[in-house]
């Protein structure tokens, strides 16, 4: 592998997503990490339980024999991989080692030694999101650039302000702005952290403070929750365990940066920052300046003295980001697309990226990362990849064709594969008792306009603001709603029927029976169905042949004695 520290260059602006995403472990799972038993060894290439342990770190399995079934197929798998790269290999396929995947690598072994090995998720802690963050929740926002607007707007509301109406007016979210700020039904943690926070601890119709995320200020209101009782927690228990986990894995993330922070005396300088701030508005000011940009896009170098361009804006024990290297970055980047410099949480944000992640880089390698064997495994593993999907492309290549027979022949044999399912077009009001949805569907026969009611009275506020369209959907989006209104005729009312949680009434706009697509449709995922087909064909007549005369040693009694199973003393070495 050599010395990575001086033969291979590492880009340090690379943003890696292991350390920029998402709780406890015990001591006993961290030493899996380091477990070199041997499972499986073909030639030079060998398979530990602590390879095993990382591919797994976020598994969930039902027992013990769930759990070794999962991990034998993986050390199959890992056999047949190793069987074709050693084939590619001898056919003088190469790969050449990659700066920026080592340096991927090197935070992916750091991630698990220090982050991964930390997180436990028990079902206590699955139940504790539930009741916090479960279900999904319709909000909506006003979103502002500054803090002095957000407390105005904020201050209207409590005084009696429309919220429909002050969104419309102010908010810079186009997406959503037009319906008065209402957002789609989402599980929350869709949501930047700190808004999925608020938005759990809101009660209906209450109004948030001003928060800040890297989006800029919102005021958060919620309309309404579903999908939150204890039979759907059940119902999606892997779902939410995987949630859980994430939500914990964002905690121990924020956690471990503040100690690599702390431990290198990690610092942003208030001076530094005013002071690009200052001239960013002075050059804003000129006159011939384009308006609406954001503020980073007006600083150039000719704004700053020799002195003032090596100042620090964030500094660190041996180094930090000095104004220089962001007037590099700004000269580099879309205008458009440059940090707002006065949104405290977006600079603090880029910075991590920019200067936090290669402290990362140096504490990987001060502790040696790159010459453990699980680090120099998933470097293996990535250049094994390489020459195998090469030879593959070049060997595989006349057999793979598809033909236009082969095609219309597919499509003819399973063209139910290809029918569009019934469509419903519904107008909906729902609401939280069934008196008062009974009230308005008696208002309706009455003569009452169905979309007046609707943008008035529906909790589901996104599709309130088009007069309770809900656009056109099958039985499995909105299924109590679908099976009552399937049989009605276009232009009939029909409620209350009870879904998620509301009482709903609505008017049937059209029917569409369902349909066969045409070939010309579906013809690309057709051919490249059958070419994926042929290509596992080959690929499994291809590793049949390999282990027909392979040598190799494989034991799964490491992984049995792990799981607590009874030994088998099944070691194989073929032929």
């Amino acid at each position: 592998m050599g010395n990575l520290r001086n033969n291979i260059a590492i880009s340090f602006l690379i943003v890696s997503s292991i350390f920029l995403t998402g709780c406890s472990q015990s001591p006993e799972k961290s030493k899996k990490y380091t477990d070199l038993r041997v499972v499986l060894r073909i030639g030079t290439n060998e398979l530990t339980m602590a390879d095993i342990e990382k591919r797994f770190y976020r598994a969930h399995f039902d027992d013990p024999q769930d759990e070794f079934e999962k991990k034998e197929n993986f050390v199959k798998e890992a056999l047949e991989q190793f069987l074709q790269a050693d084939a590619a290999a001898e056919a003088g396929y190469t790969w050449e080692v990659d700066s920026s995947i080592v340096y991927d690598l090197l935070l992916r072994e750091l991630h698990h030694q220090d982050v991964v090995s930390k997180i436990r998720v028990a079902d206590k802690d699955v139940r504790k999101y539930f009741r916090e963050f479960g279900g999904e929740t319709q909000a909506g926002h006003i979103l502002v650039s500054d803090s002095a607007l957000a407390e105005s707007l904020y201050n209207v509301l409590q005084n009696g302000g429309d919220f429909d109406e002050l969104a419309r007016e102010f908010s810079l979210d186009l997406t959503n702005k037009d319906r008065g700020g209402s957002l789609d039904y989402m599980h929350l943690d869709y949501y930047d952290t700190k808004f999925m926070k608020v938005a759990c601890n809101l009660d209906f119709g209450e109004y948030s403070r001003p928060l800040q995320t890297v989006r800029g200020w919102h005021i958060i209101t919620v309309y309404d929750r579903r999908k939150n009782a204890p039979e759907d927690l059940e119902s999606r228990w892997r779902k939410y365990r995987s949630k859980t986990y994430n939500y914990i894995h964002r905690k121990v993330l924020w956690e471990y940066k503040g100690q690599v922070k702390a431990a290198h005396n990690y610092e942003i300088v208030r001076e530094a920052m005013d002071l690009m701030i200052q001239k960013a508005d002075s050059s804003r000011n000129l006159e011939g300046a384009p308006p609406d940009l954001p503020i980073s896009s007006y600083l150039n170098r000719a704004l700053f003295t020799e002195d003032e361009s090596e100042m620090y804006i964030v500094k660190h024990d041996g180094g930090g980001y000095t104004i220089s290297d962001y007037l590099d970055y700004v000269q580099r980047a879309n205008p458009s697309r440059t940090p707002d410099l006065r949104n405290r949480v977006v600079m603090e944000d880029f910075f991590e990226r920019g200067v936090l992640t290669p402290l990362f880089m140096q504490v990987a390698l001060d502790r040696r990362l790159d010459t453990l064997e699980t680090f120099k495994h998933g470097l293996r593993d990535y250049g094994q990849n390489q020459i195998v999907q090469q030879y593959k492309r070049e060997t595989f290549k006349d057999i793979l064709d598809v033909t236009e027979d082969e095609i219309e022949e597919y499509y003819d044999e399973n063209k139910q594969e290809y029918m569009s399912p019934d469509n419903l077009q519904v107008y909906a009001i729902g609401v939280r008792e069934e008196k008062k949805a009974s009230e308005l569907l008696k208002r309706v026969e009455s003569g009452a306009n169905f979309e007046s009611l609707a943008r008035r009275y529906s909790v589901d506020r996104k599709t309130a603001a088009k007069g309770g369209d809900l656009g056109y959907f099958t039985v499995d989006r909105y299924p109590e709603i679908f099976r009552a209104a399937e049989n009605m005729e276009v232009g009939e009312i029909g409620g209350p029927v009870k879904m998620y949680g509301n009482w709903w009434i609505f008017k049937l706009i059209d029917h569409r029976a369902p349909s066969q697509r045409s070939l010309a449709r579906v013809r690309a995922g057709i051919e490249s169905k059958l070419k994926q087909e042929k290509e596992q064909a080959a690929t499994k007549a291809w590793v049949e042949e390999l282990k027909e005369k392979a040598e190799y040693f494989m034991d799964l009694d490491p992984l049995r004695q792990e799981l607590g199973l009874a030994l088998a003393g099944d070691e194989t070495n073929s032929n």
